[in-house]
């Protein structure tokens, strides 16, 4: 076939096995010039094994099939290989370097470059930044940035490189309001100058404006194909298999006593002592309540879970069923009853080199231990009851936690904070990057969670998550509250009109 009548994409009959277990089942996908293809599936449905193939990550001969790159067949033995070949992936997960500036994260895999000349450097990234409408300061130490700002160095790091095929997975799980915006720009532009982008997501309504063409995955086997005009309710139903079951919405009103009570909560900024991170927040929590806290990035919501659960240094009063407390680290916050589930589960949610089980019962040692030494019996019990109790799908609670998806490693950081059985549980983003399934398994759970009494603190940048979550909400900009109300005045407006409103107003 002549290179220029070519797919820019063409991975024909994939199949991929991890021992008896069946990643990829015959498995093709074309992708053609100019456009911007969905690939979708819940969690474990194939996707990420897919990816990781033309990513080099899997390398030639591991797997069954061919893959073509522009009426090419390649055999990418490397994500070196495949960056060559012109492929572009941008993982879910934040990888960067956190002591290198903005400029050299973006460059960093350009080799040919005059690193000893950080000047010019700076100027080529401050150009490409300017030239992308990418807001992000190219002088900036990227251990300063947030999780979108973050995620938008990542994305801006693969268009540098000008990719053929730019694979995005979740891109918009950090980002919102003009971020994500500028990023169906950037996507646009690439596939207007003849590049391509597979795009995951598992926010359905980006995919129905975005995508070409869409194709979904379930079990490891192709599940539906489409074209455009595609709708949410076409795309759920192949991924599942079924129609998706409606999750009842919470209760409405308090249903126990006070868990939690916060009195002028301040988190200092390190680095701008004039601007604290969080600053004089009040807020009460009560037994069997869902609490929603909302804001855009750097609004103080994250910084405000990470004081309370002691990752953070902070001042105020802090009071847990009652009792006042100290939460100078996250002993002293378990201790007194506070769990946390993280928003990046693969930075600091779990322990890669670990079991599922390991994991599961990191918080809770003493119960799993006999005379200072680990009772396997014990530790397999404790896990295999929050793998039946949150429905966790594991071959075996001795597999590594990586060979899990998406979902089930949450719900395995999810297991472990209940593990500790804590009286109150911070949430931030609790289904970032999980599939619709678990997502609504996610959802299920925490209204039982509540149901039983669990105070509940729900983090996240899914504003339709939080409004069918929450029984009341916070809005924090600048790390000041700029409105509460409770479910019966809420709305996605509200909150928007709350956190931008505020943002702009003066200092």
């Amino acid at each position: 076939m002549p290179v220029e009548t070519a797919d820019a994409l063409a991975m024909d009959d994939i199949g991929k096995s991890f021992g008896s277990v069946h990643a990829l089942r015959g498995v093709s996908l074309t992708v053609r010039r100019g456009e911007i293809h969905a690939l979708l599936g819940e969690n474990g449905a194939g996707k990420s094994t897919l990816m990781r193939i033309l990513d080099g990550v899997y390398p030639a001969g591991s797997y069954r099939g061919t893959v073509a790159i522009a009426g090419r067949q390649v055999a990418l033995s490397s994500p070196h290989d495949a960056r060559r070949a012109g492929i572009g992936y941008v993982p879910q997960e934040i990888t960067v370097i956190d002591h290198l500036s903005v400029a050299e994260n973006i460059f960093v895999g350009d080799l040919g470059w005059n690193w000893h000349i950080p000047r010019r450097l700076h100027a080529r990234a401050v150009e490409f930044l300017a030239a992308n409408r990418i807001d992000l300061d190219a002088a900036e130490t990227v251990a300063r940035l947030g999780p979108g700002q973050r995620h938008l160095l990542m994305i801006a790091r693969a268009l540098a490189a000008n990719p053929t095929v730019l694979i995005l997975d979740e891109p918009t799980a950090s980002l919102v309001g003009d971020e994500v915006g500028n990023l169906f720009r950037l996507i646009r532009h690439l596939v207007a100058g003849g590049g391509c982008c597979i795009y995951i997501s598992h926010r359905l309504h980006e995919v129905v404006e975005l995508a070409d063409r869409a194709t979904v995955l379930r079990d490891g086997k192709v599940a539906a194909r489409f074209d455009r005009g595609f709708t949410e309710d076409l795309l759920v139903e192949a991924m599942l298999g079924h129609r998706p079951q409606a999750v009842a919405a919470p209760a409405t009103g308090v249903v126990g006593d006070e868990a939690l009570r916060v009195e002028r909560l301040t988190v200092p900024n390190p680095h701008r002592p004039e601007r604290p991170l969080v600053e004089d927040l009040s807020f009460s929590v009560h037994r069997g309540e869902i609490l929603g806290l909302a804001g855009l990035p750097g609004s103080g919501c994250c910084e405000a879970v990470d004081a309370l659960y002691g990752r953070l240094p902070h001042t105020g009063a802090v009071a847990v069923a009652g009792h006042p407390v100290r939460l100078d680290d996250p002993r002293a916050a378990r201790q007194a009853g506070l769990g946390l589930v993280t928003a990046e589960r693969r930075r600091d949610g779990l322990l890669p080199n670990l079991s599922v089980a390991a994991n599961i019962s990191l918080a809770c040692l003493p119960s799993v231990t006999r005379r200072g030494w680990m009772d396997r019996g014990r530790e397999d019990a404790l896990a295999a009851g929050y793998r039946e109790q949150l429905s966790i799908r594991v071959p075996s609670l001795a597999a590594s936690v990586l060979t899990l998806s998406g979902g089930n490693q949450q719900k395995v950081v999810l297991a472990r904070a209940l593990a500790a059985q804590p009286g109150v549980l911070f949430l931030n983003e609790p289904t970032r990057g999980v599939d619709i399934g678990a997502r609504e398994e996610i959802h299920a759970l925490l209204g039982v969670l509540a149901s039983r009494g669990l105070a509940l603190v729900v983090v996240s940048t899914d504003l339709p998550e939080l409004l069918r979550l929450c029984h009341r909400f916070l809005v924090l900009v600048d790390g000041r509250m700029a409105d509460a109300f409770p479910r019966a005045e809420a709305s996605e407006a509200r909150i928007l009109r709350a956190a931008a409103a505020r943002r702009m107003a003066p200092a």
